[in-house]
């Protein structure tokens, strides 16, 4: 395996060294040699070892890129004037000391590559590999897939990780990304899936640990990340270099193992093609539902989950997607249209549940998305139409009630007839004269005589319960049912009358609300 200077670096720690290096983490070096020779013929794949009194004169011919490290004591500026990469040892060490210290060093991790590639060839566990992996690092790390759920750890984690990333992780079972701000989830997202070396992290300058990050990908496409935290010591770049060698050999061992294969989700194209309104064999839907249980006619909601902000990234998405199937794993759930449409079988999940709903508020709230819930329907061909009702629910609910995360459709239900209709042609044109004429009086004289006929109507013409939902007596009830007659002219007996009364109310309540500017 070839190392790099920072890794050299590391190593030589207990000597006391002092060093300037580049900041790449590729690596390079194969091996130490003895500096000697045409100084300007100097690989950058070698380490070269000298004694620092051979440094102090006539050496301004060391390329920028030699690797060098000098044994003895370099005065400061002589240390300063030099530009290749330079490790200073001046500990009491002479030069075969220090040059079998570094064979040592480069025959220690040979023989740890050795063990993580023999295992990948011997197909040992993945967490066995891993294990390997992380026996040089200082502090322990975790594999999450691309949907940030935690896969395995690794390394020893202390006792007092509390309040740390840790705890969550370990308790929750995933990384906990929606502590950050949605535009900053989505740098680092795009950040994992783009940048090929590990990176360091932090979200705020007052973070009390830095994180290491590392994207993994497995035949051109991205797989999942490691994740560290520097709780036991200070990260290094030789620590980053080993991780990014780590990186390498896990997306190798990823690529050649079973163990973590893609759970391929049920075929969805029906799906898709039911919600676009296109025609699907119903022997075919009944096929893929019967694999779960599920029967054509069940009772079913559709929940469509939504970013408040702007579209939603791949990693994001598989991100949100892992949340939502801890709480409603039993669902149906997949991307579309820049939402994640969950299907819930109602014998599944009752949204009646105050559990269920108090923590489906708190996972929104916590990852920052909102959610349109369509009304139960009962034939799976039907999906479009539940579908549109979630979308509507989403667009009316964010308008009217920005503050809330949960949106039912048969909450905007009146209010979308209404919207549709007056799309269509006027609202007014559908007013029936006796109702606006009623509404007018009510302004006129500061009554509620529209509220009390539209709720008669409602109640089927029951004077109890009509007067119940009003909350007044019986005999107040008669008086204004007297006096709506005598203002309109109308009479009950006569049904056909009674739904574009029944309509008109409806109407007169839109209209007296504010309506929207946009």
């Amino acid at each position: 395996m070839n190392l790099n200077m920072h890794i050299l670096l590391d190593e030589l720690r207990p000597f006391h060294p002092r060093a300037k290096l580049d900041e790449t983490i590729d690596l390079h070096l194969k091996q130490a040699r003895i500096m000697k020779g045409d100084l300007r013929l100097l690989s950058r794949d070698y380490v070269y070892i000298t004694e620092a009194g051979k440094l102090q004169d006539g050496m301004s011919e060391l390329p920028a890129d030699a690797n060098i490290v000098c044994v003895g004591h370099l005065d400061d500026k002589r240390f300063d004037e030099l530009s290749c990469n330079l490790i200073n040892i001046d500990a009491g060490l002479d030069l075969p000391e220090v040059f079998n210290i570094l064979q040592e060093i480069f025959e220690k991790y040979a023989a740890w590559n050795r063990q993580m590639i023999d295992a990948i060839i011997q197909n040992e566990p993945l967490q066995k590999i891993f294990d390997i992996g992380a026996a040089v690092l200082e502090n322990p790390i975790a594999l999450f897939d691309a949907s940030l759920a935690l896969i395995m750890t690794a390394g020893e984690l202390p006792e007092n990780y509390q309040g740390t990333i840790w705890e969550e992780v370990i308790r929750y079972g995933y990384s906990p990304v929606e502590e950050l701000p949605f535009q900053e989830r989505k740098r680092i997202s795009e950040m994992i899936r783009t940048i090929k070396e590990p990176f360091f992290y932090k979200s705020a300058p007052t973070d009390r640990y830095t994180r290491m990050i590392a994207g993994l990908n497995i035949n051109g496409k991205h797989f999942g990340n490691f994740g560290l935290i520097d709780i036991n010591r200070p990260f290094t770049m030789g620590q980053l270099s080993l991780v990014y060698h780590l990186k390498n050999v896990m997306e190798l061992a990823l690529s050649k193992n079973r163990e973590l294969t893609d759970i391929t989700e049920e075929p969805l194209y029906f799906i898709e093609r039911l919600i676009n309104g296109f025609g699907v064999e119903k022997k075919v839907v009944e096929y893929h539902l019967k694999k779960r249980k599920w029967g054509l006619e069940d009772g079913f909601y559709i929940l469509n989950f939504s970013p408040h902000e702007e579209s939603l990234d791949e990693k994001l998405f598989r991100t949100y997607i892992y949340r939502i199937k801890k709480l409603i794993g039993k669902s149906i759930i997949f991307t579309f249209e820049n939402s994640i449409i969950a299907i819930l079988r109602e014998r599944d999940y009752s949204l009646d549940d105050p559990v269920l709903l108090r923590e489906l508020d708190d996972l929104l709230s916590r990852i920052g998305i909102i959610c349109g819930i369509s009304l139960e329907f009962y034939n799976f061909m039907n999906l479009k139409y539940p579908y549109i009702q979630s979308k509507i629910a989403l667009t009316e609910g964010a308008k009217r009630e920005p503050r809330k995360w949960r949106y039912y459709f048969q909450d905007y239900y009146t209010d979308h007839i209404m919207n549709s209709l007056d799309n269509s042609t006027s609202l007014k044109s559908l007013y029936h004269p006796q109702v606006q004429k009623l509404k007018e009086y009510d302004e006129k004289n500061n009554t509620e005589y529209v509220r009390c006929l539209y709720t008669y109507l409602q109640n089927g013409l029951n004077v109890s319960q009509t007067a119940r939902k009003l909350f007044i007596h019986r005999n107040t009830l008669t008086y204004r049912l007297n006096r709506i007659i005598e203002i309109l002219g109308i009479d009950f007996r006569r049904e056909e009358e009674l739904f574009p009364l029944f309509f008109s109310c409806l109407i007169a309540e839109h209209l007296s609300q504010p309506q929207d500017s946009s």
